[in-house]
Protein backbone atom coordinates (compact mmCIF):
# COMPACT_ATOMS: atom_id res chain seq x y z
CA UNK A 1 0.00 0.00 0.00
CA UNK A 2 1.03 3.35 -1.05
CA UNK A 3 2.05 5.59 1.94
CA UNK A 4 -0.98 8.20 2.93
CA UNK A 5 0.68 11.64 1.60
CA UNK A 6 0.88 9.78 -2.41
CA UNK A 7 -2.73 9.05 -2.16
CA UNK A 8 -4.00 12.55 -1.01
CA UNK A 9 -1.31 14.93 -2.71
CA UNK A 10 -1.15 12.75 -6.14
CA UNK A 11 -1.27 14.58 -8.88
CA UNK A 12 -5.11 15.08 -10.68
CA UNK A 13 -3.07 12.99 -14.01
CA UNK A 14 0.09 11.24 -14.10
CA UNK A 15 2.68 13.09 -15.56
CA UNK A 16 3.68 11.58 -19.47
CA UNK A 17 7.36 12.29 -18.86
CA UNK A 18 9.72 9.91 -16.85
CA UNK A 19 13.28 11.51 -17.01
CA UNK A 20 15.42 14.24 -15.26
CA UNK A 21 15.31 17.63 -16.26
CA UNK A 22 17.89 19.00 -18.52
CA UNK A 23 18.62 22.60 -18.30
CA UNK A 24 19.64 24.47 -21.65
CA UNK A 25 23.88 24.95 -21.83
CA UNK A 26 24.18 21.59 -20.73
CA UNK A 27 25.07 18.60 -22.62
CA UNK A 28 23.35 15.24 -21.96
CA UNK A 29 23.16 13.37 -24.76
CA UNK A 30 22.91 15.84 -27.56
CA UNK A 31 19.95 15.88 -29.68
CA UNK A 32 17.90 13.54 -27.40
CA UNK A 33 18.00 15.88 -24.28
CA UNK A 34 17.08 18.71 -26.83
CA UNK A 35 13.41 16.53 -27.57
CA UNK A 36 13.74 15.97 -23.75
CA UNK A 37 13.50 19.82 -22.87
CA UNK A 38 10.98 20.61 -25.96
CA UNK A 39 9.29 17.68 -23.70
CA UNK A 40 9.25 19.00 -20.77
CA UNK A 41 7.98 22.41 -22.18
CA UNK A 42 5.16 20.58 -24.04
CA UNK A 43 3.82 18.99 -20.58
CA UNK A 44 4.58 22.26 -18.82
CA UNK A 45 2.48 24.30 -21.59
CA UNK A 46 -0.54 21.68 -21.14
CA UNK A 47 -0.60 21.57 -17.03
CA UNK A 48 -0.76 25.19 -17.28
CA UNK A 49 -3.75 25.10 -19.75
CA UNK A 50 -5.39 22.23 -17.96
CA UNK A 51 -5.50 23.24 -14.54
CA UNK A 52 -8.40 22.64 -12.22
CA UNK A 53 -10.31 25.33 -11.06
CA UNK A 54 -9.39 25.65 -7.53
CA UNK A 55 -5.39 25.98 -9.23
CA UNK A 56 -6.89 29.11 -11.07
CA UNK A 57 -8.92 30.76 -8.27
CA UNK A 58 -5.72 30.91 -6.21
CA UNK A 59 -3.59 32.16 -8.28
CA UNK A 60 -5.66 34.55 -9.49
CA UNK A 61 -6.40 35.62 -6.06
CA UNK A 62 -3.19 35.44 -4.87
CA UNK A 63 -1.37 37.47 -8.25
CA UNK A 64 -4.30 40.18 -7.86
CA UNK A 65 -3.68 40.44 -3.82
CA UNK A 66 0.17 40.63 -4.71
CA UNK A 67 -0.50 43.56 -7.72
CA UNK A 68 -2.91 45.41 -5.62
CA UNK A 69 -0.01 45.49 -2.49
CA UNK A 70 2.72 46.05 -5.48
CA UNK A 71 0.31 49.17 -6.49
CA UNK A 72 0.48 50.51 -3.17
CA UNK A 73 3.95 49.91 -2.81
CA UNK A 74 5.35 50.94 -6.04
CA UNK A 75 2.92 53.84 -6.50
CA UNK A 76 2.71 52.94 -10.26
CA UNK A 77 -0.06 51.83 -12.44
CA UNK A 78 2.07 50.23 -14.84
CA UNK A 79 4.53 48.57 -13.08
CA UNK A 80 1.62 46.76 -10.80
CA UNK A 81 0.25 45.72 -14.53
CA UNK A 82 3.52 44.71 -15.41
CA UNK A 83 4.05 42.58 -12.35
CA UNK A 84 0.52 40.63 -12.36
CA UNK A 85 1.18 38.26 -15.51
CA UNK A 86 5.01 37.90 -13.85
CA UNK A 87 3.19 36.46 -10.38
CA UNK A 88 0.64 34.46 -12.65
CA UNK A 89 3.66 32.99 -14.08
CA UNK A 90 5.37 32.33 -10.97
CA UNK A 91 2.81 30.57 -9.35
CA UNK A 92 1.96 28.22 -12.26
CA UNK A 93 5.53 27.54 -12.59
CA UNK A 94 6.04 26.80 -8.84
CA UNK A 95 2.92 24.67 -8.96
CA UNK A 96 4.23 22.74 -12.02
CA UNK A 97 7.61 21.91 -10.25
CA UNK A 98 5.61 21.10 -7.11
CA UNK A 99 3.86 18.28 -9.22
CA UNK A 100 7.29 17.17 -11.21
CA UNK A 101 9.02 17.13 -8.42
CA UNK A 102 6.69 14.90 -5.65
CA UNK A 103 7.26 17.92 -3.20
CA UNK A 104 4.01 18.19 -0.86
CA UNK A 105 4.92 20.34 2.43
CA UNK A 106 1.59 19.04 4.34
CA UNK A 107 -0.88 16.18 3.60
CA UNK A 108 -3.73 18.65 1.98
CA UNK A 109 -4.02 19.05 -1.48
CA UNK A 110 -5.31 22.58 -1.54
CA UNK A 111 -2.59 23.43 0.74
CA UNK A 112 0.00 22.27 -1.10
CA UNK A 113 -1.39 24.11 -3.92
CA UNK A 114 -1.58 27.95 -2.13
CA UNK A 115 1.72 27.29 -0.79
CA UNK A 116 3.01 26.33 -4.28
CA UNK A 117 1.81 29.24 -5.73
CA UNK A 118 2.73 31.79 -2.61
CA UNK A 119 5.90 30.41 -2.82
CA UNK A 120 6.03 30.99 -6.66
CA UNK A 121 4.32 34.89 -6.38
CA UNK A 122 7.44 35.67 -3.62
CA UNK A 123 9.84 33.85 -6.41
CA UNK A 124 8.72 35.62 -8.72
CA UNK A 125 8.82 39.40 -7.40
CA UNK A 126 12.16 38.69 -5.95
CA UNK A 127 12.98 38.25 -10.01
CA UNK A 128 10.46 40.89 -11.27
CA UNK A 129 12.54 43.68 -8.58
CA UNK A 130 15.65 42.41 -9.52
CA UNK A 131 15.27 43.11 -13.24
CA UNK A 132 13.72 46.33 -12.04
CA UNK A 133 17.11 47.12 -10.49
CA UNK A 134 18.88 45.88 -13.02
CA UNK A 135 17.21 48.11 -15.51
CA UNK A 136 17.53 51.04 -13.60
CA UNK A 137 21.26 50.48 -13.04
CA UNK A 138 21.93 50.68 -16.87
CA UNK A 139 19.45 53.13 -17.75
CA UNK A 140 21.38 55.24 -15.33
CA UNK A 141 24.43 54.61 -16.88
CA UNK A 142 23.24 55.09 -20.61
CA UNK A 143 22.47 58.85 -19.18
CA UNK A 144 25.41 59.68 -17.42
CA UNK A 145 27.15 58.59 -20.33
CA UNK A 146 25.36 60.71 -22.94
CA UNK A 147 25.32 63.44 -20.70
CA UNK A 148 29.11 63.47 -20.62
CA UNK A 149 29.20 63.88 -24.36
CA UNK A 150 26.98 66.48 -24.23
CA UNK A 151 29.15 68.50 -21.45
CA UNK A 152 32.05 67.67 -23.72
CA UNK A 153 30.53 69.17 -26.95
CA UNK A 154 29.44 72.59 -24.94
CA UNK A 155 33.13 73.13 -24.13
Amino acid sequence: MAPLVDRVNGPLRQPRLKGSIIFPGRRAGGHGAAVLEKLHMLDFLNRAVTVDTYTLVVVAMLSGWAGVLTLHVLSRTVLALIFVPGFILGALITNYVFELTGFYPTPDRETNIVVACTLGIIFALFVLLLCLRVTAILSGLRVERHQFKRDLRRA
